[in-house]
């Protein structure tokens, strides 16, 4: 059996920015269309401290291979300087079953879930002239690249804790030719920005509602868990637009959306696919003064349609190590 293996460095000069974010609006659209998307997950905490291995599986019919992500999170890691998460993705013939490829699952986490984000902001901001972060990791680090690539940005701003304490040395070095500004404090970086992106894994809001002009775009990657809230209940009561990946992972899930609904600001009903938006099925933003907010919850169909682009990519140019196993 012969597979072919793509790491960090073959990923990222085999995809462009353009690439990932339009295999997320892949992801977005397939996981709305009825039975076109079959997926399974499961996970079990280990014997290290605090730790859990788990199995995410997805394909969409007709559109890619059967893949699996499997791989482990430690959170002990951080002390010793290592990855908090492992990850390795195989990409299976959906006819066959055969192993085609295996992939840096680190790498492919990171970009589907920074895609995400980016994809959202591109299907559902009016103004993207000013992009304020909130984060300055790894995930935040990547929706800025992304985001310079894809979106008209003229300014990033950026804060983080780390920022405010150490100051621009601890910025990622591949950020250097980018227009990134270090904000003075959260507050202000909010109020200066037309696009709010939260990378965090805050339990406690990170973006209140009075900090928030008409106009903004709020897009939150760490508000997956019902305990996570990156924006107060008063920020999810002035959205006029609730985007989602999908609204049932949402509903039962998303920290912001559970509350909102608990409070009577969201209807269950007001909660709107991504995918129903890219599509045209469902309205996004009418009106350059509304206040529109996306979380993301992260679905095994965007690991899939990036994995899966990748794949065709490296096959057609013939890249990658070839392996015989």
């Amino acid at each position: 059996m012969s597979v072919r293996v793509l790491s960090d460095a073959v990923l990222r000069t085999l995809l462009s920015g353009h690439d990932v974010v339009d295999a997320a609006d892949r992801a977005f659209r397939l996981a709305v269309e009825p039975g076109r998307v079959r997926a399974g997950q499961t996970h079990y905490a280990t014997f290290a401290d605090d730790a859990f291995a788990f199995v995410h599986s997805a394909v969409a019919d007709g559109a890619t291979g059967v893949v699996f992500k499997t791989g482990t999170q430690v959170p002990g890691n951080r002390d010793t300087g290592l990855p908090t998460v492992h990850a390795t993705v195989s990409v299976h013939d959906a006819g066959t079953g055969e192993t085609r490829a295996l992939l840096n699952g680190n790498t492919i986490t990171t970009l589907r879930t920074s895609a995400g984000l980016v994809s959202a902001t591109r299907a559902l901001a009016g103004d993207t002239s000013t992009v304020g972060v909130l984060g300055s990791g790894v995930q935040a680090t990547e929706f800025l690249l992304l985001a310079s690539e894809v979106l008209d940005v003229e300014r990033f701003v950026i804060w983080s804790p780390r920022l405010d304490e150490g100051g621009p040395g601890h910025l990622d070095p591949r950020l250097a030719d980018l227009p990134v500004e270090i904000a003075d404090s959260p507050r202000a970086l909010c109020e200066s920005s037309r696009v709010i992106a939260t990378c965090t894994l805050s339990r406690d809001p990170v973006v209140p509602g009075e900090w928030v002009h008409a106009g903004t775009t709020i897009v939150t990657m760490g508000s997956y868990e019902p305990d996570r809230r990156e924006i107060d209940v008063a920020c999810s009561g002035r959205a006029d637009v609730t985007a989602v990946d999908l609204p049932e992972r949402a509903l039962g899930g998303t920290g912001p959306v559970m509350e909102a609904v608990r409070a009577g600001v969201l209807a269950e009903q007001d909660v709107v696919a991504l995918g129903d938006v890219l599509s045209g099925a469902r309205a996004g933003r009418t009106d350059e003064a509304q206040v529109v907010v996306f979380h993301s919850n992260g679905l095994g169909i965007q690991d899939a349609t990036l994995a899966s682009c990748a794949y065709d990519l490296a096959c057609a140019r013939k890249v990658g190590s070839i392996v015989d196993l």
